[in-house]
């Protein structure tokens, strides 16, 4: 047991790295990026957003990117691993720019337990809940 240990170090130092990188990740600056949503976030156009995003300088974007969906893989990591992989996914999305993120983002936040989740985070930081998206009219 001890060889394998001393043969494999730098991988176990690595994992535990990234670990502590996970743990941080999911109990600091998730939560403070769900604080910082606006409540009405699920009702705006992004539409907009996203032409304004695309103005941004592309060493940003890249950046913006590559943080977005390295939370993305490290989110469904978490699904088996310990940490908040539901929240850090959802950072994720938020980072990354991808076809059809709004709707997919909207699905996985206003799925009744993490949306009760992110409220409850949001309730502890004295922030409004999220306002849910409105309804399409029934025609």
């Amino acid at each position: 047991m001890l060889d394998w240990l001393q043969e494999n170090q730098t991988t176990l130092l690595w994992s535990a790295g990234l670990t502590v990188a996970m743990i941080i990740v999911s109990a600091v600056a998730a939560p403070i990026a769900i604080v910082h949503l606006p409540e009405d976030y699920l009702r705006r156009d992004h539409s907009k957003q996203q032409k304004k995003q695309s103005c941004k300088h592309p060493a940003l974007r890249i950046a913006l990117n590559i943080v977005g969906w390295l939370l993305i893989a490290a989110g469904i990591a978490m699904l088996i691993l310990p940490g908040q992989g539901v929240i850090v996914l959802i950072l994720g999305i938020i980072l990354a720019e991808f076809p059809g993120k709004q709707r997919l983002l909207r699905w996985i936040i206003t799925r009744p337990r993490i949306l009760n989740t992110i409220n409850r985070i949001r309730e502890r930081f004295d922030r409004p809940p999220l306002l849910p998206p409105k309804t399409a009219p029934a025609h």
